[in-house]
């Protein structure tokens, strides 16, 4: 996968919106200040350039810095991230446009953890949910089209929900229900029968659900998610030094 470019992320400031992406890792801005998880000055770091910090600070969990690229002044945020092959550790670079005043470095670096959700929902689109083509260049087309998608793919979430409350099952897999063939044709059905038979149908397809798309692996990921959520809304932000007192 490529990197964004400077000018999209200058279209995004310019359009009210905040950008939070993974930059290069040889990056050439200069620091011009920085801080650690507490808010105290990294005085060692000024001057240097974001990629080639001092040796002394590879201990640090993240480095909150202000740098100068080639005349613009942009937040990095240096922060270790375990690989997923060997789960050793790495240093990523996050560029972001939020505000110390609005994230912290510790909110920033949980956020971009779960960067994983968002790409697991656009695969459930693409690949069950009709969203891999659009032939069209008309906005309201393509709008429509998106919208139905993500319609699609919230209903078959509910219905997985209540395949595991009416069957009583453990795990299913997120992927496996939306890439399931059980739903062709069901929710044009769900429009046309009656209440006796629609229950009926209903029914046989939470059975099928719970015995077709159950998860080989139990996953901790949601649990996972739901710590990260809670850190990051606890996190408070607004201190003297995020004040500059």
């Amino acid at each position: 996968a490529g990197y964004m470019g400077r000018e999209h992320e200058e279209r995004i400031v310019a359009s009210g919106n905040h950008f939070l992406i993974k930059g290069k890792i040889n990056s050439c801005a200069k620091v011009i200040y920085a801080h650690d998880d507490n808010g105290k000055l990294i005085s060692s770091c000024f001057g240097c350039k974001v990629s080639d910090l001092p040796v002394k600070h590879n201990i640090r969990r993240r480095v909150d810095m202000i740098a100068d690229e080639s005349g613009r002044q942009l937040r990095i945020i240096r922060a270790k991230n375990r690989t997923r092959d060997d789960d050793s550790e790495v240093f990523a670079y996050l560029r972001t446009s939020l505000p110390r005043l609005k994230a912290s470095a510790f909110q920033i670096h949980q956020l971009y953890r779960l960067r994983w959700i968002v790409e697991l929902f656009m695969k459930c689109l693409k690949s069950g949910n009709s969203l891999q083509g659009i032939n069209s260049s008309k906005k309201e087309i393509v709008f429509f089209w998106i919208t139905i998608s993500v319609l699609s793919s919230v209903l078959k979430s509910i219905f997985a929900k209540l395949s595991l409350h009416h069957n009583k099952s453990s795990f299913l897999s997120l992927l496996k229900v939306q890439q399931s063939p059980l739903f062709e044709g069901f929710f044009l059905k769900m429009l046309r029968l009656k209440d006796s038979a629609y229950y009926e149908a209903r029914n046989k397809l939470l059975k099928l659900i719970a015995s077709n798309c159950q998860r080989t692996k139990p996953s901790h990921k949601l649990k996972d998610v739901i710590l990260l959520l809670k850190s990051i809304i606890k996190n408070r932000t607004i201190t003297k030094w995020s004040l500059g007192i």
